[in-house]
C-alpha cells in the first residue's frame, strides 16, 4: 500500500494484502513514513482490539535513495517494523502515525485471520468490501490463474485449460494470466529453459493474453491496483485456489469467481493410497478434501470435469452452482488404414504419478501376454518428462520404444493400431483417451481411464480391469480389421457428440456471456 496523503508519503510494505492468512500466529508489519518536512513519524502505533503496540524505528537509506535522491534533509530513520503475535480468529489491525506536531494520522487497516485448525473456512471471515471498492466499475476483463505457465503440448490438464482460455477470449474477454509458481520455478524440463519459457509466453501473448504475472507477489501488486476492474476470475487446481482465493476476494471484489477443480485431487490421492497401501497418502487425501470443501464454499461457481465429480461436489455444497466442462477435442479423421499401421501407443505427462504407475502395471502384467500373441509388436511411449520420471529398467523392456516428448501428436496417432491406457488410479477425465478417440484410434482402457467419458465396453472402446482380459481385447482389436474400423468410427462419433466445442455451447453461454444474468 503506497499512499501520498497531503504532503505525507508512506508505504506499508508488509502485510501486502488488506485481508490475509498469516503462516502461524505471527504478523510482521513493516514500512516507512515521511511527513511534509521530511521528518519521520514520532511514533507508529498498531492497535488490535483496543490494545496499542509501538513499532520500532528502523534506518532506511534505501528509501532516501529511491524516492528522495539521497536528500540529507529527509530523516533516514523513517522506517518502522513490528512483529505481533495474534490469538486465533479474525483480527482487525489498525495502523496510526503520531506526527511530530502531535497530530494522530490513520494510515489504514488490515484483517488477519489466524486459523484454529490447519484448514479453516476463511471465506466466512473475509470482509465483503474494501476501502477502494468504489474506485472502478468492473469491465469485461478476466484474470485466469493456474499452478504454472500453460504447456498444452506437454500436460493434459494444460491442454484443457488452453482450450478454455481460447473460448473465453472468443467471447470477447480481455484476459490476464497468472501463475502460482514464480517465474524461475516454472518446470519446463527438456530443452533450454529460457528458450522454452519464452516460447510458451509467446504462445499465450499471441493468443491475446494482455499480461502474465508470476507468483503471489506479482499478482498481489497487480490486483491491489486493478483488481476491482475485473468481472471474472477463473482459478485452476485445489492448492492454487486455496492459496489465492482470499487474495482474489480482497481485491477483485466485483468478479464472478469460478474454481475449476481440473480433477478432484482428494479422490485421486485416496485411490492411490488404496492401490499402493501408502498411509501417508491417506492423510494427504483428507487434507486435500478439507481444502476443497473450503474452496467450494468460497467461490461463486465450481467447474468439474465429469458428471460424476459434479455430483460429488454437490453433495458437499448443494447450494452452489456446479457446471461441467469436460476435455474438449477437435476431430481429426484418420488418414492411414488398418493395414498401414503397426504397434501400440501410450501417451502421458510423466510428471503425474498415475501415468508412471500405469506404465509399470502394463509392462509388468500385460505386455508379455500381448507379445506372445503378436510377435515383434512395438510399444511406443510418448510424453514429456519420460526419462526424468520413469526407471530405465522399464524403458529397456523388449519391444518398448521410449519416444518421449513430441510436439505434434498427429503422426503418433496415425502410425499405430491401438491406444492403451491401463490406469489403476486417478480422477477426472483422461485427456489422452479423448485425443486418441478424436483421431479415430481405438482405445483399450480400465474403468478408471474410462471415468466420465460415457464409454460403452465393446461399442466405442474396450474397458478391462483384469490384466488378462486387457491383453486379450488389445490383441483382438489389433488383429481384427472389421472390429478396428467399427471402433474407429464409433470413437469419432462419440467425441463429436459429447466432447466438442459445439456440445458445450450452452454451458459456455452460462459461464462466459457478459453481462452476467
Amino acid at each position: 500500500m503506497r499512499i501520498q496523503r497531503g504532503n505525507c508519503f508512506y508505504v506499508v510494505e508488509e502485510p501486502r494484502s488488506i485481508f490475509f492468512l498469516p503462516k502461524g500466529r505471527r504478523v510482521r508489519i513493516r514500512g516507512f513514513f515521511i511527513d511534509a518536512m521530511g521528518k519521520a513519524a514520532k511514533q507508529i502505533t498498531v492497535e488490535v482490539k483496543k490494545e496499542s503496540y509501538w513499532a520500532k524505528k528502523t534506518r532506511r537509506p534505501d528509501v532516501l535513495l529511491k524516492y528522495f535522491k539521497g536528500n540529507p534533509a529527509v530523516d533516514e530513520d523513517c522506517g518502522f517494523e513490528l512483529v505481533l503475535k495474534l490469538s486465533r480468529g479474525l483480527k482487525r489491525i489498525d495502523l496510526y502515525a503520531e506526527l511530530q506536531q502531535g497530530q494522530k494520522m490513520r494510515l489504514g487497516f488490515f484483517y488477519a485471520f489466524v486459523s484454529k485448525t490447519e484448514i479453516e473456512d476463511w471465506y466466512l471471515h473475509a470482509p465483503q468490501k474494501t476501502e477502494h471498492w468504489y474506485l472502478h466499475s468492473p469491465k469485461k476483463a478476466a484474470i485466469m490463474i493456474n499452478d504454472s505457465l500453460l504447456i498444452p503440448d506437454k500436460k493434459g490438464a494444460d491442454f484443457r485449460a488452453f482450450q478454455i482460455l481460447k473460448m473465453i477470449l472468443e467471447k470477447g474477454w480481455e484476459v490476464y494470466f497468472a501463475t502460482f509458481l514464480s517465474r524461475f520455478e516454472i518446470p519446463l524440463g527438456e530443452g533450454k529453459w529460457e528458450e522454452e519459457l519464452k516460447r510458451y509466453e509467446k504462445l499465450l501473448l499471441d493468443l491475446g493474453i494482455k499480461a502474465i504475472f508470476y507468483g503471489e507477489s506479482e499478482l498481489e501488486e497487480f490486483l491491489s491496483n486493478f483488481g476491482s476492474q475485473f468481472s471474472l476470475a477463473y482459478v485452476f487446481h485445489e492448492l492454487v485456489a486455496y492459496r489465492f482465493l482470499p487474495l482474489i476476494r480482497t481485491y477483485a471484489i466485483n468478479a464472478r469467481v469460478i474454481y475449476d477443480t481440473v480433477d478432484l485431487a482428494f479422490v485421486r490421492l485416496r485411490r492411490e493410497a488404496l492401490t499402493t497401501g501408502n498411509d501417508q497418502l491417506k492423510k494427504e487425501a483428507r487434507l486435500s478434501e478439507k481444502r476443497d470443501k473450503s474452496n467450494f464454499r468460497g467461490v461463486d461457481i465450481v467447474v468439474a470435469v465429469t458428471e460424476e465429480e459434479k455430483e460429488l461436489i454437490k453433495g458437499f455444497v448443494p447450494e452452489r452452482q456446479v457446471e461441467v466442462i469436460p476435455n474438449i477435442h477437435e476431430i481429426h479423421r484418420p488418414k492411414n488404414s488398418w493395414e498401414s499401421r503397426q504397434g501400440l501407443l501410450f501417451l502421458g505427462y510423466f510428471g503425474h504419478r498415475p501415468n508412471v504407475d500405469a506404465l509399470r502395471y502394463f509392462l509388468s502384467e500385460i505386455w508379455r501376454k500381448i507379445q506372445g500373441e503378436i510377435p515383434g509388436c512395438r510399444f511406443d511411449i510418448v510424453g514429456s518428462f519420460l526419462k526424468e520420471n520413469v526407471p530405465m529398467e522399464l524403458l529397456n523392456y523388449p519391444g518398448v520404444n521410449p519416444v518421449g516428448y513430441v510436439a505434434e501428436l498427429a503422426d503418433c496417432f496415425e502410425k499405430v493400431r491401438v491406444f492403451v491406457a491401463p490406469l489403476r488410479y486417478g480422477a477426472g477425465m483422461k485427456g489422452k483417451i479423448g485425443m486418441a478417440m478424436a483421431s479415430g484410434l481405438p482405445v483399450v482402457t480400465t474403468s478408471i481411464g474410462a471415468e466420465g467419458m460415457r464409454l460403452e465396453n465393446g461399442k466405442n472402446a474396450f474397458v478391462c480391469d483384469d490384466p488378462s482380459e486387457f491383453a486379450r481385447q488389445t490383441v483382438r482389436l489389433y488383429k481384427d480389421k472389421e472390429l478396428w474400423e467399427k471402433l474407429s468410427r464409433a470413437s469419432l462419433e462419440h467425441v463429436e457428440r459429447y466432447f466438442s466445442k459445439e456440445a458445450l455451447k450452452d454451458t459456455l453461454e452460462r459461464l462466459f456471456s457478459y453481462p452476467f444474468s
